[in-house]
């Protein structure tokens, strides 16, 4: 079970590490992908010891709300955002800055294929690039 958990935390962090500056998806979004809920992203993103590399600030509430955030708080969360180009409409992000994960695949904007296997062994991440 706990080799399950380790390899479903480092595959959210290979997804959000695909979220491009600017832009912020879903927790609901990456769990679909990863066949989870929504909380246990929460919980991975939140056990995250590397937040400026492994961009978990780019994932935010279906709501737009900003959840939480290891480093710094929500305030925090939302100040590394507007850096990045991110708008706000009080304290939810602007719609126009969030993003299912396949949909960037979709317009584009990201420039691989994404392919999430389930198995027995547990869950096994293929990116593809696409040239």
């Amino acid at each position: 079970m706990a080799r399950e958990k380790e390899k479903l935390k480092e595959l959210a962090y290979t997804l959000i590490q695909i979220i491009p500056p600017g832009r912020v998806t879903y927790y609901e979004s990456i769990a679909r992908l990863l066949g989870t809920s929504p909380r246990a992203i929460g919980a991975i993103m939140r056990a995250n010891d590397k937040p400026i590399i492994i961009p978990c600030h780019r994932v935010v509430r279906k709501s737009g709300d900003l959840g939480g955030y290891s480093l710094g708080g929500s305030s925090f969360k939302k100040r590394l955002l507007e850096l990045e180009g991110v708008e706000f409409n009080g304290d939810k992000v602007a719609s126009r800055y969030i993003v299912e994960l396949e949909d960037l695949m979709d317009k584009g904007e990201i420039v691989a294929e994404l392919e999430v296997v389930k198995s027995r062994r547990g869950h096994t991440l293929r990116v593809r690039l696409v040239e």
